[in-house]
């Protein structure tokens, strides 16, 4: 009996120390509901197609042939025609450098705040606001994915040098397929993450900001000035610049019909072989005695 309530004791102890931690942490009480979350909306595919779809050309980095590569599985077995290594940007804790730091290597604030920015660089808008700078690096690469857990501001992508954005648009409304013609599932909502994959290249170089840190917070609903963000890049080599096609609204309107059809793909998964309607490939194999 001594062991039977020792038992019961011990798990009572436990959830004491759940719910204090909670309460500690901030977190919402077991015995509340969360605050709900906020529905994406509806799959769109509104994207006109303007005429027919334009093949790229061989070795071309674009727009158009990046959003190829998105639904080409076949693709993933074959070294890429044009080498590139992957990068991230991220709002991760800078004070984690080395394991030798035995305080620092753990520390797990991977957000930004005012006084921990966690990003490239905070600069002063002619305004006198503050721009918050996510990304900046040189080309040629390509943007591919952009993420966030909080919604924020606005976001801008300068390309090449220019001080005109070519994309600027609110981050809630961009990443969760509201603005056009980045639609789901190029765009959606996860997890009470915000997604958005779609390819910006650039020859040059390219730079990302927004304008501010202060969104909802998403259990509790009460603003909050913290930043969660991270950004997929690619990196080409110095040779392959002039194979890139920068991110510009003409190259988005060469893609349009493009962009459709991927987002179709991506949603409803890849149209099945002829005479296969439930798409299974079928592949015959010899072997040789």
């Amino acid at each position: 009996m001594r062991g039977r309530y020792a038992s019961i004791f011990i798990a009572l102890l436990a959830a004491a120390g759940f719910v204090a931690i909670q309460r500690l942490t901030g977190g919402p009480p077991i015995d509340e509901p969360r605050a709900p979350e906020a529905q994406p909306p509806a799959p769109a595919l509104a994207v006109a197609a303007t005429g027919p779809e334009v093949t790229p050309e061989p070795g071309e980095i674009s727009v158009l042939s990046l959003l190829g590569e998105m639904i080409d599985l076949e693709r993933l077995a074959r070294l890429p025609a044009a080498r590139f290594t992957a990068g991230l940007a991220a709002s991760t804790d800078r004070r984690s450098r080395r394991p030798a730091d035995a305080e620092s290597w753990f520390a797990n604030d991977d957000f930004v705040t005012e006084t921990q920015p966690n990003l490239v660089r905070v600069e002063t808008r002619p305004d006198g606001g503050k721009r918050y700078v996510l990304l900046d690096t040189d080309g040629p690469g390509a943007i591919v994915r952009v993420w966030t857990a909080t919604t924020g501001g606005t976001l801008r992508i300068h390309i090449d040098g220019d001080a005109k954005p070519v994309l600027e648009a609110p981050i809630a409304d961009l990443l969760r397929g509201a603005v056009s013609p980045f639609v789901a599932p190029l765009a959606h909502v996860a997890a009470r993450g915000n997604n958005l994959y779609f390819p910006f290249p650039f020859a040059r170089h390219c730079l990302v900001t927004v304008d501010d840190i202060v969104s909802a917070d998403p259990f509790s609903g009460r603003p909050m000035a913290k930043l969660y963000y991270q950004i997929g890049y690619r990196r080409y080599r110095a040779e392959d610049a002039a194979r890139v096609r920068p991110y510009s609204a003409a190259e988005l309107g060469r893609a349009a019909p493009t962009i459709g059809r991927v987002a179709r793909v991506l949603r409803d998964g890849p149209p099945a072989p002829p005479g296969h309607d439930d798409g299974t490939v079928v592949r015959s194999a010899s072997c040789a005695s």
